[in-house]
C-alpha cells in the first residue's frame, strides 16, 4: 500500500512534473534542498512499489517516473492536485487491481540477465554479504579514530569529611583547594589525550582494516558469482526442460499419426494386426517420457523460484532457447585472467597482505609508545565562585612507556603473525593449482561437448531423411513397420544428444566464467536498451547506454604507492602517468649492479691481457698449449660473468623504470583499488578503466528491420550531453574527441539507402 508522508509528495511532485527526466541522488538534494540521504529510504520504498525506476550510469544512480505504472496517469493528476486522502485510497486499490493482474500475468524472462538480476536483488547470501562490507567499512573509521585526540568533558561532585589546610602560600594566586580539594568539592573540565607513536600499531591497524574491506568486497562479488552459476544452471536447465519437454511430445505426436495411419491401413486390409498393435504399444511406451519431461520441467521451474526468492505460488515463463555460441580456446589467456580477477585469487592476495601488516602490528609490542594529554579545569567548594581565576587550573604532558620484559608476549604475537603470513602464501598458491585444475577441466568438457555438437549436428538432418523414407517405403509397402518407428526414436534420440551436449557446453563455458570471474551484469553500467523505431523512414533509431571493455590498471612488479595522480571518473590518456611506486630499494639494486658490473669489467679486463700474454708466450714456445687454454677459458669466464652482470643492471633499470604507471590508453577511470601507501603486488589493479577508443551502444533491431541493415553501414551517434553534436561512425563511432563516456545514455541512427 502507497502511503502519502512529506518526502514522498514533495519526491512525487518533482517526478510527475519533469516525467522525461532521471535524478540522481545528489541533484535530488540541491533541487529539494535538503541532505541527499534524507530521501534515500523513500526512493528505495517507490522503487520497490513500482512508482520509479532506476538505473546506472557510470557511478551514479539514476531515478525516473515509471509511466508503466497501472495508475500513472491518476496518480499524476492526484498530485498535481495535492489530494493526499483520495491518493491513499486510489493506490490502494490499485495495488489491489495490480497484483491481481500480476497473478494473473506470469513473468517473462526474456534473456539471463533477467533471471541474474532478480537474483542479485534478492539473494539472502549476497544480502548477508553487503552487511559484512558495511561492517568492514566501520572498522575503518574504527581504526581512523585511534589516530585522532580522544576528547572528554568531565564534571564531579564530592563530599568529604575534612580536608587539609593549606600550610604555605598558593602560587599564582590560586586558592588552595585547587590542589587539595575542599569538603564539597565541585570539578568541571575538559581533557584530551593524543597518540603521537604507537610503534606503527595504528597505522598497521588502519591498514589492515582498509585491506579487510577490499577482501570483503571480493567477497560480496565471489557470492555473486556463485549466485550467477547456479542461476546459468536453473535458467539453462529449464530450457534443456523445455527441449526435452518439445522433443518427447514431437516423438509422441509423431507415433500418433503413424497409429492412427496403421489403423485405417489395417481397416482397409492394407497393415496387419501386428502392426496395428507394434504402434499402438509404441505410443504408450511414449506417454511416461512426455510426463517425465513435463516433471522435469515443473522442478527445475521450482528450484529456480527458490533461487530467485519467488513464491511457488508465482508463475513465470522464459521466452529464450537452448544456444549454441562456441568460443574460440585459449587456455592460457584463460589462466591469466583466473589468477588476475577470480575473486578467491584476489582475497588470498589481499590476505597476504594483510598478514604482513599484522607482522607489523605485533612487532609493536616491543617500540616504545609516546601519547600526549592536556587537562583544564576548574575546582570549587561553592558553585557560585567556581569560574574564575583562582579556581581554574591547567596541566599538559607527554607520557613514553617502553615494554623491558612482558612475558614473551610479544614474541609470541610476532610469531604467530609470521605463520599465518606463510600460511596465506601457502592457501594462495593452493587456491591458484586449484584454479589451474578448474580451467583445465572446463576446457575439457568445453571440447567433449563440442564433439557431441559436432557429431549430432549433421545428424539430424540424416536422421529426418531416413524417417521420411521409412514412412514413404511403408506406405508403398516395401518397408516395414519397425523401421518407422526405430527412425522416430533414432530421431528424437539424435535431437536429445544434440540439447544435451549443448547444455553442456553451456555449463562448461559458464564453469570457465566462474573460474575466471567473469560476471554477467557489469556493476555500475546499465544493462536496459530501449528501442524506438520509425516505419519507412531513411533511418532507424535505436537507444541504449555506452559501452566499452574495462582494463585494468597495474603495476609490473610490487613495491609501495608513494602518490596516485588519478581518481575515480578522471579521463586518462596514454602516456599519463597515474601512479608511482617508491623506489628506494630498487634504486638500491641498480647501485648494486652497476658495482658488480664495474668490479666483472675490472677482473674481465685483467684477465683478458693475461690471455694475450700467454698467447704470445705460446706462440714463442715458452709455455705449453694447456696453460695457453687456461688462461683462454679463464678470460672466457670473466666475459661471461661480465655480460651476466650487464643484463642484471639491465633488468633493475626497466624494474626501477616500471615504477611510474603510465596508461596505455585514453580511458576514463572506473574504479580506483588502492591507496596510497598499500603494498602493492605484480598485476593487483590500482585503476580500473574504461578504453574510449573503443566504445559502443548495444542496442537491439526489431526483427522487422534486420533486413534493412547491413554490414559497413554508415551510422551516426547523438548523446543529451552534446545533443548537437553528431558523431559519425560505421561499425565504429569516432571518438577521437574523448567526449563519449561508459554510462552515457545515447541514440545510433542507422543510415537506410
Amino acid at each position: 500500500m502507497l502511503q502519502l508522508t512529506k518526502n514522498k509528495t514533495r519526491l512525487l511532485k518533482l517526478f510527475f512534473t519533469q516525467s522525461e527526466r532521471a535524478f540522481y541522488m545528489q541533484e535530488l538534494g540541491r533541487l529539494l534542498r535538503k541532505k541527499p540521504g534524507v530521501f534515500q529510504k523513500t526512493l528505495n520504498n517507490l522503487e520497490k512499489e513500482g512508482v520509479l525506476t532506476s538505473e546506472y550510469r557510470a557511478n551514479a544512480r539514476f531515478f525516473k517516473v515509471n509511466k508503466s505504472y497501472p495508475i500513472y496517469n491518476e496518480l499524476k493528476s492526484i498530485i498535481s492536485k495535492q489530494s493526499a486522502l483520495i491518493l491513499f485510497l486510489i493506490c490502494f486499490f490499485a495495488q489491489l487491481a495490480f497484483c491481481a493482474e500480476n497473478d494473473a500475468k506470469p513473468l517473462v524472462f526474456t534473456s539471463l540477465t533477467d533471471a541474474v538480476r532478480i537474483a542479485y536483488k534478492n539473494n539472502k547470501d549476497i544480502q548477508i554479504q553487503e552487511k559484512e562490507v558495511d561492517a568492514a567499512r566501520a572498522d575503518i573509521l574504527g581504526a581512523r579514530s585511534a589516530l585522532l585526540p580522544d576528547i572528554n568533558a568531565n564534571a564531579s561532585y564530592t563530599r568529604r569529611g575534612a580536608v587539609p589546610a593549606a600550610t604555605s602560600s598558593i602560587s599564582g594566586g590560586k586558592d588552595y583547594g585547587v590542589y587539595v580539594g575542599y569538603k564539597n568539592d565541585n570539578q568541571v573540565g575538559v581533557s584530551a589525550t593524543q597518540s603521537i607513536y604507537s610503534g606503527g600499531a595504528n597505522i598497521s591497524n588502519l591498514r589492515q582494516k582498509q585491506l579487510t574491506l577490499k577482501s570483503q568486497e571480493e567477497g560480496l562479488r565471489a557470492k555473486k558469482l556463485d549466485v550467477e552459476f547456479e542461476t546459468k544452471r536453473l535458467y539453462y536447465g529449464l530450457l534443456f526442460a523445455y527441449e526435452n519437454q518439445r522433443i518427447a511430445q514431437q516423438l509422441l505426436d509423431q507415433s500418433k499419426a503413424h497409429f492412427l495411419e496403421v489403423k485405417d491401413r489395417y481397416e482397409h486390409g492394407t497393415s496387419s494386426r501386428f502392426d496395428l498393435l507394434q504402434s499402438k504399444v509404441q505410443v504408450s511406451l511414449l506417454m511416461p517420457q512426455l510426463i517425465q519431461a513435463d516433471n522435469a520441467v515443473d522442478i527445475i521451474k521450482a528450484e529456480l523460484k527458490k533461487l530467485l526468492a519467488f513464491k511457488q505460488s508465482v508463475d513465470f515463463k522464459v521466452e529464450d532457447k537452448l544456444r549454441h555460441a562456441p568460443i574460440e580456446i585459449k587456455e592460457g589467456e584463460f589462466l591469466k585472467t583466473a589468477y588476475l580477477n577470480k575473486p578467491e585469487m584476489i582475497i588470498k592476495a589481499l590476505g597476504i597482505d594483510i598478514n604482513k601488516w599484522g607482522i607489523k602490528y605485533a612487532c609493536a609490542g616491543w617500540l616504545p609508545q609516546v601519547e600526549a594529554s592536556a587537562d583544564y579545569s576548574y575546582r570549587s567548594g561553592n558553585l557560585s565562585n567556581m569560574f574564575d581565576n583562582r579556581h581554574n587550573n591547567w596541566d599538559v604532558g607527554i607520557a613514553v612507556t617502553m615494554s623491558i620484559f612482558d612475558g614473551f608476549l610479544t614474541k609470541s604475537r610476532v610469531d604467530a603473525a609470521k605463520a599465518r603470513y606463510s600460511q596465506a602464501i601457502i592457501s594462495k598458491d593452493n587456491v591458484a593449482d586449484q584454479v589451474a585444475v578448474d580451467i583445465k577441466q572446463a576446457v575439457l568438457n568445453m571440447n567433449e561437448s563440442q564433439a557431441v555438437i559436432d557429431s549430432q549436428k549433421d545428424n539430424i538432418a540424416e536422421a529426418k531423411e531416413a524417417l521420411k523414407i521409412s514412412e514413404v517405403r511403408y506406405e508403398s509397402g516395401v518397408g516395414i513397420n519397425l523401421d518407422v518407428l526405430d527412425a522416430e526414436v533414432a530421431l528424437a534420440q539424435v535431437e536429445q544428444n544434440l540439447a544435451s551436449g549443448t547444455y553442456d557446453y553451456i555449463m562448461a563455458k559458464a564453469s570457465l566464467e566462474r573460474s575466471m570471474g567473469t560476471q554477467v551484469l557489469k556493476e555500475g553500467i546499465s544493462a536496459y536498451v530501449i528501442l524506438k523505431e520509425r516505419r519507412n523512414a531513411k533511418v532507424i533509431k535505436v537507444s541504449g547506454n555506452m559501452e566499452g571493455d574495462d582494463v585494468r590498471i597495474s603495476f609490473r612488479v610490487n613495491g609501495q604507492i608513494t602518490e596516485l595522480l588519478t581518481d575515480e571518473g578522471q579521463v586518462i590518456k596514454v602516456g599519463d602517468v597515474v601512479a608511482r611506486l617508491n623506489t628506494d630499494e630498487l634504486s638500491k639494486v641498480v647501485a648494486e649492479d652497476e658495482a658488480a658490473l664495474r668490479a666483472d669489467e675490472y677482473q674481465y679486463a685483467l684477465d683478458k691481457v693475461d690471455y694475450e700474454r700467454a698467447e704470445d708466450l705460446h706462440k714463442a714456445g715458452a709455455i705449453s698449449t694447456q696453460q695457453r687454454d687456461v688462461a683462454k677459458t679463464k678470460a672466457d669466464s670473466s666475459r661471461a660473468n661480465m655480460e651476466q652482470a650487464r643484463a642484471s643492471l639491465d633488468l633493475a633499470k626497466t624494474r626501477l623504470g616500471f615504477t611510474d604507471l603510465t596508461s596505455q590508453l585514453n580511458g576514463f577511470v572506473l574504479v580506483k583499488s588502492a591507496l596510497a601507501g598499500e603494498v602493492v603486488q605484480p598485476g593487483a589493479p590500482v585503476f580500473t578503466a574504461v578504453d574510449l577508443n573503443n566504445i559502443w551502444v548495444t542496442a537491439y533491431i526489431n526483427e522487422k528491420d534486420l533486413g534493412r541493415v547491413k554490414l559497413n553501414q554508415s551510422a551516426y551517434i547523438m548523446t543529451d550531453t552534446y545533443p548537437h553534436k553528431k558523431y559519425k561512425g560505421w561499425v565504429r563511432a569516432d571518438n577521437s574527441s574523448l567526449d563519449l563516456k561508459p554510462g552515457m545514455p545515447a541514440d545510433a541512427y542507422i543510415e537506410i539507402e
